[in-house]
């Protein structure tokens, strides 16, 4: 297989893992492992909205994925001193570029909500940003929180 086709391979792969690797933090989206865990459910109101950024993963999958591309780019046979120190540079520019890649992927908008809620203590929260829900200060919302940590924020019904 030519070294073309191999680096083609393994960039197409990398996009595929790296797109897979994208997570939901809207405050509409559940994971599978928060299904039927009990919630507690605090009313307040919207004081404060703001858009922020959450960053992206940086799990090391990508400085992996461009490592290997990087040295399957560099690529070639041989063992003179010259090409091993151009695949080991190769080699290492791609895992530096596919951390960055990975970071940048899954990187959104968010929203950062300043809530106060009905017994008077005041929370900021942030959530990916959704745009079928919007949040304006004084509008009436649910401040969700499971028993492992993770809290979210959506629109009263009250």
């Amino acid at each position: 297989m030519h070294t073309t086709n191999k680096l083609f391979i393994a960039l197409l792969s990398a996009s595929l893992f790296l797109t897979g690797c994208v997570s939901d933090l809207k405050g509409s989206t559940y994971s599978r492992k928060e299904a039927r865990d009990p919630i507690t459910v605090h009313y307040g109101e919207v004081k404060e909205t703001r858009l922020v950024v959450v960053e992206g993963t940086k799990t090391g999958i990508g400085a992996v994925i461009g490592g290997a591309t990087g040295a399957v780019a560099a690529g070639g046979t041989g063992s003179s001193r010259s090409k091993q120190i151009a695949r080991i540079f190769v080699a290492t520019f791609g895992a530096f570029l596919g951390s960055k890649v990975e970071e940048g992927v899954t990187r959104v908008q968010g929203v950062e909500l300043t809530v106060e809620l009905d017994n008077g203590e005041t929370y900021a929260y942030v959530q990916e940003e959704d745009p079928n829900t919007t949040f304006q200060p004084g509008d009436r919302v649910k401040v969700m929180s499971t028993y492992k940590g993770v809290t979210r924020v959506a629109p009263s019904d009250e």
